[in-house]
């Protein structure tokens, strides 16, 4: 399996970069690869916590434990997501500085040609495929539960300043529902995005798709974040480009 990586992440505007990134591929299982990337909220330092500990227990269930088979990659994926759920959760009762702390989350598994994504929140994972780009994870937000309920149009919600309002998130409860792309395949110069609101709330599917298009995987990583910031975002900007060779 060939294919490259690039990630690259900035405080943007605000004093703390509270998302946390991760990619990385096991010495001894060059075909897996995982990629992450999670955006923390909370008071003082609780955001920064937040996401690292999501990392943290993806890191641990998924490549400390040894990596999953194809078989069980998906339910080993929205496992580890539900264990960092419970470890921010218990982190956020343990003191009242943590009180309300939390946090977003998207993951890619990739096993040889074969990839899932789990998220709960707003982060976000596109897939780019002969150029034009797929939005494979639907945000939890309110804003979007209202239009997939049917409750309002998606022409309202574009008018509507509560685009971020998460209606899901890892932290707030013991328990949390996981969404799963589950058990799909790779082709040569497929190139999937995994990105914080930061990045994707200021630039659109097919902007990204252009840029992944004309760099390699670490300048487009790079690129994207330097758009977000010249585009004026309001938050942390994060992002992984994993390229398909």
């Amino acid at each position: 399996m060939k294919y490259s990586i690039g990630l690259k992440t900035d405080p943007g505007p605000k004093t703390r970069n509270e998302d946390t990134m991760l990619a990385v591929v096991p010495t001894e299982q060059r075909d897996t690869v995982l990629l992450v990337v999670a955006d923390g909220m909370g008071g003082a330092n609780a955001g920064d916590l937040a996401s690292r500990e999501a990392v943290n227990v993806l890191h641990a269930q998924l490549i400390e434990k040894g990596a999953p088979e194809r078989d069980t990659a998906a339910e080993r994926l929205v496992e580890a997501i539900k264990l960092a759920n419970v470890s921010v959760y218990e982190h956020s009762q343990s003191s009242p500085d943590l009180d309300g702390m939390g946090s977003t989350v998207v993951a890619a598994l990739i096993l040889k040609d074969s990839f899932w994504v789990a998220h709960v929140g707003d982060s976000r994972a596109y897939l780019i495929r002969g150029g034009e780009p797929r939005q494979i994870t639907e945000d939890h937000t309110w804003v979007r539960s209202q239009v997939r309920d049917g409750k309002i149009t998606q022409e309202q919600a574009d008018r509507l300043h509560m685009n971020h309002v998460l209606d899901r998130a890892l932290g707030p409860d013991s328990a949390v529902n996981v969404d799963v792309w589950a058990d799909d395949t790779l082709e040569p110069g497929d190139v999937l995005v995994l990105c914080s609101d930061g990045l994707s709330g200021v630039v659109t599917p097919e902007r990204i798709a252009a840029v992944v298009a004309d760099n390699t995987a670490q300048q487009a990583a790079e690129t994207l974040v330097n758009i977000a910031l010249a585009e004026g975002t309001r938050d942390n900007v994060s992002a992984i480009v994993f390229r398909f060779h």
